[in-house]
C-alpha cells in the first residue's frame, strides 16, 4: 500500500513538473517575440515554396491553392511552412487566416531611437473591402506571333495577386487575364465592365506584365473616349503587346482609364514591360547556370520608326490623365524600366522587378521617414535596392523603377501597433503645450511626415473646403474659429498637431459636442455656443487637419487622454502609426457585409461600407499677445 501511494506521488509530480513545463512553453510563446506555436493555414493562391526568404532562392516546389501547412514562423513578409514533404518559405499574403492579416515585425523594436520607438514595416494584409478592385493582365505565350515567350509571367501575375489581396482586394473583385484571354479587345471590355462596377471612393489596381514596345499613335475609329488619343496622334508612345500581339499604347489605355480614374478614389497603375530593346549578348545569356534572363521588349510594326518614348507606359499615361484633369493625388503609376530601359525576367521566378515590389510590400519595406505608414515611395526604394542586387549579381545593364503621381500612397491601412508606455499626463481644461517627458520617439520629420502621409489618402474629388475666422492667434486673447463646407454627406473631424509637435489632439467632436454630421453643401461653423477653443500656447505654427468621412470613425479605436473635452495622443511612432490606421478606416468596415463584392454589392452598401474621407490642412500661427 504505502509502495502504491509512493508510485502515485512520482507520478503525480511527474506529471505536474511536464504540466508546468508545457505551461512555461506557453507562456514563452506568448511573451517572447517572434515565437509561436506552429498553426494550420490554408493557401488562398497558388505558392512558391523556396528554400529561403527570397524570390531568387532555390525553388523547391510549388503548392496549390486550397492547401494545408503548418506556419512556423513569421519574418519579414514571408511565412516558414512545412507541409507532409518538406520546410520552406512562402510568401505570408499566399496565406489564409488571422495569421496572415498581421505581421510581428510591426512590433519589433529598433536600434534607430530610444525606448518605445518601433519600426513599421510593410506586409500587414488589409481586410477585404468591397470597394476596391483589382484588373491584372499577363502575356507569357508570344511565340504563337513571332516573338519570344515569358515564361517569368505567371510568377508574376502570382506576385501581382498577393499584393492585391495584401491591398484588402476581395478574390471576387480580382480580375486575371492571361494570354489569349487577354488581347487588346478583351482588356478594354474589362476596363468597361470595372467602370460600370465601381461606385465614389472606391479604389482600383491595374496591372499588365509582358513584352513592352513603342508605338506611333493614330486616329481612333471612333471618336468616342478618344480625347488623349487625338492628342498623341503621330507621336512616339510607349506601348506593350496585347496576347493577340497587338500594340496597346498609352494614349489608348489612358481613354480607356480615364472614366475609372474619375470615380475611384485611387488608381494604382503598374506595367512591367520593357521600353528599350536588349542591351545583352547570346553569350552572356548563355553562360547563366542559375537562370534563363529575357527581356521584355518587342519590335511589331511600326515600333522600328518609333524613337525613345521618354517615359515608361504608366508614367506617361498618368501624365495623360492629369492633362484630362485627373488630381495627380489619384493616380499612382509604377513602371519597371525607365523609358530608355528594357525589364528583365528570371524564366522561373518572374520579373525582378514585379517580385521585388512585391517581396517589399509584402514583408521587407520600412518606414524610412517614420510617418507611422509605409508608403509607395519607401515600397519602391526597398524595391529599388533588391532589385539592383539581382541585376548585378547577374551582370545584366541597370534597371530603375519610375513611379509617378502620388507617392505617399500608403497602399496598407497601418495596423494598430501594440502600445507601448505612453508617458501621457494630464493637462488642463484647453488645448496647451504637452507636458509629458521628452520622448526620443518624438521627431519633428517624423510628425509632418506622418501629417502629409494622411493628407495624401484623401478622396482628391470629395469637395471640401475650410477657413478659419483668424489664421493668427493672440496666445490666451484670441478663440479659434473654422467654418466648414463639404460636397458630399459624412461626418466631421478636426485633428490638431499643436505648436510643440508633442501632441495631436481630438478638437471635434468631444466631450462637450459630439454631433459631428455634416450634410453636402450646407455649411457648418465650429465650435457651436456650448464650447470655444482658446490660444493657450506655445509660440508658433499649429497644423489643422480637416477630415470629412464617408462613414464615421470609432473615437474609442483612437488611444489617447482627455484633456478637458479633447482628446489627446502623443505624436510619437506609436501615435503616428494608430491616427493614420484611424482615419484611414471606417469604424465598421471589417464588419461581413462590407466584404460582399462583384455584382451583389448594391450602391447604398458600397457607401455604408466606404473607407473615404476628404481633407484640408490649414495653418495657424500662435503669437504673443
Amino acid at each position: 500500500m504505502m509502495r502504491a501511494r509512493t508510485l502515485q506521488r512520482q507520478t503525480s509530480r511527474r506529471f505536474a513538473r511536464l504540466w508546468a513545463f508545457r505551461l512555461l512553453g506557453v507562456l514563452a510563446a506568448l511573451v517572447l517575440p517572434g515565437v509561436a506555436f506552429p498553426i494550420e493555414m490554408e493557401l488562398i493562391v497558388d505558392a512558391d515554396l523556396r528554400a529561403d526568404r527570397y524570390v531568387d532562392a532555390p525553388l523547391l516546389g510549388r503548392l496549390r491553392s486550397g492547401s494545408k501547412v503548418q506556419v512556423m514562423r513569421n519574418e519579414a513578409g514571408w511565412s516558414e511552412v512545412r507541409d507532409l514533404q518538406r520546410t520552406g518559405w512562402l510568401r505570408a499574403g499566399s496565406l489564409g487566416g488571422e495569421g496572415a492579416k498581421s505581421a510581428p515585425e510591426a512590433n519589433l523594436k529598433t536600434g534607430r531611437a530610444g525606448t518605445n520607438n518601433y519600426a513599421m514595416v510593410s506586409g500587414i494584409r488589409g481586410y477585404p473591402r468591397a470597394g476596391r478592385h483589382a484588373l491584372i493582365v499577363g502575356v507569357s505565350d508570344y511565340q504563337r506571333h513571332g516573338q519570344q515567350d515569358l515564361p517569368g509571367v505567371e510568377a508574376d501575375i502570382l506576385g501581382a495577386t498577393q499584393m492585391a489581396l495584401a491591398m484588402g482586394i476581395p478574390r471576387n473583385n480580382l480580375k486575371v487575364l492571361r494570354n489569349e484571354q487577354a488581347g487588346v479587345d478583351d482588356i478594354r471590355a474589362e476596363l468597361a465592365t470595372l467602370q460600370r462596377q465601381l461606385q465614389s471612393g472606391d479604389r482600383v489596381f491595374v496591372y499588365f506584365a509582358g513584352h513592352g514596345a513603342r508605338a506611333t499613335s493614330k486616329r481612333p475609329e471612333s471618336a468616342a473616349q478618344a480625347t488623349v488619343t487625338r492628342q498623341a496622334d503621330g507621336k512616339c508612345q510607349a506601348a506593350v503587346v496585347a496576347g493577340d500581339g497587338k500594340v496597346l499604347s498609352a494614349a489608348q489605355l489612358s481613354d480607356w482609364l480615364s472614366p475609372v480614374a474619375a470615380i475611384a478614389d485611387k488608381l494604382v497603375l503598374m506595367i512591367d514591360a520593357g521600353n528599350a530593346p536588349a542591351l545583352i549578348d547570346q553569350a552572356t545569356r548563355a553562360d547563366s547556370r542559375l537562370f534563363q534572363s529575357a527581356s521584355r521588349f518587342s519590335r511589331p510594326e511600326p515600333v522600328s520608326q518609333c524613337e525613345n518614348p521618354g517615359s515608361g507606359l504608366a508614367s506617361m499615361v498618368a501624365e495623360q490623365l492629369f492633362s484630362l484633369g485627373v488630381s495627380q493625388d489619384s493616380v499612382l503609376a509604377i513602371d519597371a524600366a525607365l523609358g530608355n530601359q528594357t525589364s528583365w525576367e528570371d524564366s522561373i521566378g518572374g520579373s525582378f522587378a514585379t517580385q521585388s515590389l512585391a517581396t517589399c510590400l509584402l514583408g521587407e519595406a520600412l518606414d524610412r521617414d517614420d510617418s507611422g505608414a509605409i508608403s509607395f515611395e519607401e515600397i519602391s526604394a526597398c524595391a529599388q535596392s533588391r532589385l539592383d542586387l539581382s541585376l548585378t549579381s547577374r551582370a545584366l545593364p541597370r534597371q530603375t523603377l519610375q513611379i509617378a503621381g502620388n507617392k505617399r500612397l500608403v497602399p496598407v491601412t497601418p495596423a494598430a501597433m501594440n502600445r507601448p508606455d505612453s508617458g501621457l499626463t494630464s493637462t488642463s481644461n484647453l488645448v496647451g503645450p504637452a507636458t509629458a517627458a521628452s520622448n526620443p520617439a518624438i521627431t519633428t520629420s517624423g510628425v509632418q511626415a506622418a501629417f502629409n502621409d494622411l493628407l495624401a489618402q484623401r478622396d482628391a474629388a470629395w469637395g471640401l473646403d475650410a477657413s478659419v475666422t483668424r489664421s493668427r492667434l493672440r496666445i490666451g486673447i484670441d478663440p479659434l474659429e473654422i467654418t466648414i463646407r463639404s460636397a458630399r454627406d459624412g461626418w466631421v473631424y478636426l485633428i490638431l498637431l499643436g505648436s510643440d509637435q508633442k501632441s495631436f489632439y481630438l478638437l471635434f467632436p468631444n466631450a462637450l459636442d459630439g454631433q459631428n454630421r455634416i450634410q453636402a453643401d450646407r455649411p457648418v461653423t465650429l465650435p457651436r455656443d456650448t464650447w470655444r477653443i482658446v490660444s493657450r500656447g506655445p509660440a508658433g505654427l499649429n497644423r489643422l487637419l480637416v477630415v470629412v468621412s464617408a462613414r464615421p470613425r470609432e473615437i474609442l479605436d483612437l488611444p489617447s487622454e482627455r484633456a478637458g473635452p479633447f482628446l489627446r495622443s502623443l505624436t510619437d511612432q506609436f501615435g503616428r502609426s494608430t491616427l493614420q490606421a484611424w482615419i484611414g478606416a471606417a469604424a465598421d468596415a471589417a464588419r461581413p457585409a462590407c466584404a460582399i463584392a462583384g455584382e451583389s454589392r448594391k450602391p447604398v452598401d458600397a457607401r455604408s461600407c466606404s473607407d473615404g474621407f476628404g481633407a484640408i490642412a490649414l495653418e495657424i500661427v500662435e503669437t504673443a499677445p
